[in-house]
């Protein structure tokens, strides 16, 4: 599956505009007192994903400008494909579990099946690297941001 030379420049437009509907969607939100808070994060985050979009628009013109007659930008091989909607099931079904079983099981799980899956084989290093990592993600949210994460049936 080949993309052509706009596929970068519309990635971005893309990109673009889902940090706009998400910071439209964070604004109606609650604000906290004090913290980001369920309504500021988003915006936060909608900041950041329309910044990097805009570098991506600028960086797809600017190659477009210098290489007109460039070959196409991405090549997808059959397999690459089905892995990426193979990824996006995982998300689909972590974003299902998530409400069940809380965001640090669901976290660990998906983290830990996503390293093994895309290589990394030691497996005790790969549970405490993302045990870690999702606990300390948790407790940021929690405490420093002041957003409540789903806690599931296992911990609420």
């Amino acid at each position: 599956m080949t993309f052509g030379k706009r596929f970068d420049a519309l990635t971005g437009a893309g990109l673009l505009g889902l940090a706009g509907y998400v910071y439209w969607e964070g604004s109606s939100m609650p604000q906290a007192a004090k913290g980001l808070g369920p309504g500021g994060y988003p915006v936060f985050i909608a900041v950041g994903m329309a910044i990097l979009a805009v570098i991506r628009i600028v960086q797809a013109l600017v190659r477009y400008v210098r290489d007109k007659n460039a070959a196409p930008t991405l090549t997808l091989s059959r397999g690459a494909f089905f892995r990426v909607l193979w990824f996006l099931a995982l998300v689909f079904a972590y974003l299902a579990l998530l409400p069940h079983a809380g965001f640090i099981p669901a976290s660990i799980a998906l983290l830990v099946y996503l390293t093994h899956f895309y290589g990394y084989r030691r497996l005790w290093a790969n549970v405490l690297v993302n045990v870690v990592f999702t606990i300390s993600i948790y407790l940021l949210f929690r405490h420093f941001f002041l957003v409540l994460l789903p806690t599931g049936g296992l911990f609420g």
